[in-house]
């Protein structure tokens, strides 16, 4: 089973195909369908959390606004970026 760290500080629909469980560090994400396991930090885990919930991009922007002390564009390129990376590994649409 192949682990891979999510570093990277993303409509929105979830694939059905993974799992989540808590972390010391974040989330892992259990993809059911290719048997792999990925471990997000803690900001990955809140933003999976918003999608989880059915959070939009503007309202995932507004909530880590909340929690993290960020410029607005950075922490919208951030976000971009680790949903783009949740995209290539096939665990977004």
């Amino acid at each position: 089973m192949e682990i891979y760290k999510l570093r990277d500080s993303i409509s929105l629909e979830e694939k059905a195909s993974f799992t989540t469980r808590e972390s010391e560090r974040g989330l892992i994400l259990l993809d059911m369908n290719k048997d792999k396991i990925y471990e997000v930090n803690e900001s990955g885990a809140e933003i999976i959390k918003l999608i989880q919930k059915g959070a939009k991009f503007s309202e995932i922007i507004e909530a880590m606004m909340e929690i993290y002390e960020v410029e607005r564009d950075e922490l919208e390129n951030d976000v971009n970026k680790f949903l783009k990376k949740l995209k290539e590994l096939n665990l977004l649409s």
